[in-house]
């Protein structure tokens, strides 16, 4: 009997061992674990630098000025922590019940513009890093997805400049996304691996309190976070997972939070200042509802169809067994729901700005993620057309940032030469000043977009509250 000669492993090795640069490239990258950190790291570094790069060319805008005072005191600008306290009381009465993340303005604006400048950038890379565990959940991490991530943070998230860079815009809109999305992190990963995130008895006790905070945060999104608490605990039922008892601390601690910043006095008087007496009647709620549907197509819609085409790829191209995508899917459709609660919860409302989107658009995000991360299309999908829509997104992106760069950079020049031509008539004895308008043109990536500054009327309160900062009588608006 003729035995037949044993292909030595070598050779076994090599029959299967990838071919091509490329290939080889892309079987380093997901067998070498230190170099899929290293790519991770290099991600957040760069887009760090990007962001703060941003932060150094913002100034303080529009209300910034007003919480650099303590609220209910004449002249009396926040030199304490204590002094933020007071004047958060006086801002629950007056005017509005956003206490949480008024304090953190007023803190922000204690420390400094430098200081924040880097606590910002810390936040950005908080917020996305959760943006992006909540679409990854548990299992291995994927560099391509946090890219991804950063990606539609920049090229989907309302008013960019407002709700990341100005202070009190980025304490209100960010940090209150970093504040719900932390708290309901657990209730993500528990859904996905069950009694591995169980938790112990102490959670529980930590669970009320956080709940507390991330429900006082903003009023549309704080709506929205009680409604995906509650979608949590249904998905878990469906799927036969016992509800753990932090998430029901959680829930409860959210909804007093959210109930305590809806009825504070100063909601009203806010309301009735700005809009005249407010009734909940069937005509404010049907212009409310086309206002909200005005703000779906806007800001979502386009949201909607990018998920729908995820949904494709990861019917044909998903990497998990059947019922893993149906529970993936199942996943995502409850942060859709979450993103349109955030927005018809502005129904009763009569002034629905743009940035009041932020938190249905992170929803919105995280479903379109949580798809994403289930499907593999280097597995499938020829290379070239990988590279060339990684680097047409970059392109964008890089143009995109350059342009605004180079506004912010010539908006925060001319606020630099406005508050330098400000002390020189202080020195002369002159304390009613008029000033130029900084000029900027209509790009919601700017910080400067669509914000008070300087208006004619002397009388008006962000002149009035400029004027305070500065140590003016008062200040107004060249006639050029």
């Amino acid at each position: 009997m003729q035995v037949k000669e044993r292909i030595p492993d070598a050779t076994v090795a090599q029959r299967y061992e990838p071919q091509g640069l490329w290939g080889r490239m892309r079987h380093t990258y997901g067998e070498k674990r230190w170099l899929r950190v290293t790519v991770f790291v290099a991600i957040a570094a760069v887009c760090a630098a990007f962001f703060y790069a941003f932060n150094l060319q913002t100034a303080l805008i529009a209300d910034d000025f007003n919480y650099r005072f303590i609220f209910g005191a004449i002249n009396q600008r926040v030199e304490s922590i204590s002094d933020i306290f007071f004047s958060m009381r006086n801002h629950y009465d007056t005017m509005n019940g956003r206490l949480v993340l008024h304090f953190l303005t007023q803190l922000f604006l204690l420390w400094g513009k430098p200081v924040f400048n880097l606590v910002n950038t810390l936040g950005y890379l908080l917020f996305t890093g959760l943006i992006y565990w909540h679409c990854k959940g548990t299992g291995r991490h994927n560099p391509a997805l946090y890219f991804g991530v950063h990606l539609m943070v920049w090229f989907l998230i309302p008013v960019y400049g407002q709700t990341m860079l100005w202070v009190d815009g980025s304490a209100n809109y960010m940090w209150g996304s970093i504040l719900r999305l932390a708290m309901l992190l657990p209730f993500r990963l528990y859904a996905q691996k069950g009694k591995s995130y169980a938790g112990r008895w102490w959670w529980l006790l930590l669970s009320v309190p956080a709940g507390f905070f991330a429900g006082w945060t903003n009023e549309n999104s704080g709506a929205a976070l009680i409604v995906l608490m509650v979608l949590f605990l249904i998905y878990d039922k469906a799927v036969r997972i016992k509800a753990p008892r932090w998430s029901f601390g959680s829930l409860a601690g959210a909804v007093v939070g959210f109930v305590v910043m809806i009825c504070a006095p100063g909601n009203g008087v806010r309301v009735e200042h700005n809009f005249g007496e407010l009734g909940i009647t069937f005509q404010r709620l049907w212009d409310g509802f086309t206002v909200c549907n005005r703000r779906l197509f806007y800001y979502v819609l386009p949201i909607f169809a990018l998920f729908a085409a995820c949904l494709v790829l990861l019917h044909f191209f998903g990497t998990e067994d059947r019922q893993a995508k149906h529970r993936r899917v199942l996943l995502s459709g409850i942060y859709l729901i979450g993103a349109l609660a955030g927005i018809y919860a502005m129904l009763p409302v009569p002034y629905f700005p743009g940035r009041a989107m932020f938190g249905s658009v992170v929803c919105a995000i995280i479903a379109v993620g949580t798809v994403c991360s289930g499907i593999r299309l280097d597995k499938t999908v020829p290379n070239v057309v990988c590279v060339f829509v990684f680097i047409g997104c970059m392109i964008c992106a890089a143009v995109m940032y350059g342009n605004t760069y180079a506004q912010n950079v010539q908006a925060y020049r001319q606020i630099q030469a406005r508050e330098a031509y400000i002390e020189r008539e202080k020195a002369k004895g002159h304390f009613d000043v008029s000033v130029s308008e900084v000029r900027v043109k209509d790009n919601a990536y700017s910080p400067y977009y669509g914000l008070a500054d300087v208006e004619p009327n002397p009388q008006h309160w962000a002149n009035v509250t400029k004027a305070q900062y500065y140590g003016l009588h008062s200040l107004s608006l060249k006639e050029e």
